[in-house]
């Protein structure tokens, strides 16, 4: 990750305390992590230094929905669009402001395609000027608990997958976790193209390459007319030091 400084305070954000201002992001930067026409930019936040008034600060509008949510909700989407916008000016796009559609999704400029992630105190956001993407999704994830993957698993894992998960606590957390990210990814790649809310067993995991960064899946019924039962895809993945994990995942 490269990391850049904050930009400038000046007068007109003065309203705002210095620590608020100055340690909401804390961290900033591309990744390289995935193919080469896809620019992403994380950061890492401060829920604690989060005010209002940065939205004003870094120019981002807030939508109403996102008004009444909880602080939490609103430092997240703040973060989001922060890197979003950030993404959007290394890809050389003048227009960097990204709105909130129908069932939350970000709408991106005309000709762009991507996706928004965040987990606690990162954000992290994905975008492409390649055509030929229908899709590009994008998540982050910390490494889940035996108690969330205990009440998650019926939910999130087929039969198959289920059986993959190791006895042992670390590399079984590590597993759920990476499957249950990449899966997440394929949802929001693929929303666009099926219209509608669908569920984890639509596609399962058929092999996991740690040497490449690949995960290889298959579509088990008919989510759209480019998306028939059966269709074999691939995902990508990376690990990140610090107990996290990042997929992501693109359709032509």
């Amino acid at each position: 990750m490269i990391f850049y400084p904050q930009p400038e305070l000046t007068s007109q954000h003065n309203a705002l305390q210095a620590p608020q201002r100055a340690d909401f992001i804390l961290a900033e930067g591309s990744c390289d992590w995935f193919a080469s026409d896809i620019i992403i930019y994380q950061c890492e936040f401060n829920p604690a230094h989060f005010v209002d008034a940065l939205y004003e600060y870094y120019r981002i509008e807030i939508p109403d929905n996102i008004c009444q949510s909880v602080i939490k909700r609103r430092a997240e989407f703040l973060a989001g669009r922060y890197c979003a916008g950030k993404a959007l000016t290394q890809l050389g796009v003048s227009e960097t402001s990204v709105a909130i559609g129908a069932h939350s999704a970000p709408l991106w400029p005309n000709a762009i395609t991507g996706s928004i992630s965040h987990c606690n105190c990162c954000a992290l956001a994905a975008v492409s000027l390649n055509s030929g993407y229908r899709g590009i999704g994008i998540d982050i994830e910390n490494k889940i608990s035996d108690t969330t993957i205990d009440r998650l698993n019926k939910y999130v894992l087929c039969a198959a997958e289920t059986k993959w998960l190791p006895i042992e606590r670390d590399a079984r957390a590590s597993l759920f976790t990476l499957i249950f990210s990449l899966k997440e990814s394929f949802f929001k790649a693929a929303f666009a193209m099926v219209g509608r809310y669908f569920d984890f067993d639509a596609v399962t995991v058929l092999e996991i390459d740690h040497s490449t960064g690949k995960i290889h899946y298959k579509v088990n019924g008919s989510l759209a007319d480019s998306l028939p039962a059966n269709t074999l895809l691939i995902g990508s993945f990376h690990f990140l030091p610090n107990n996290r994990v990042v997929t992501c995942v693109t359709l032509t």
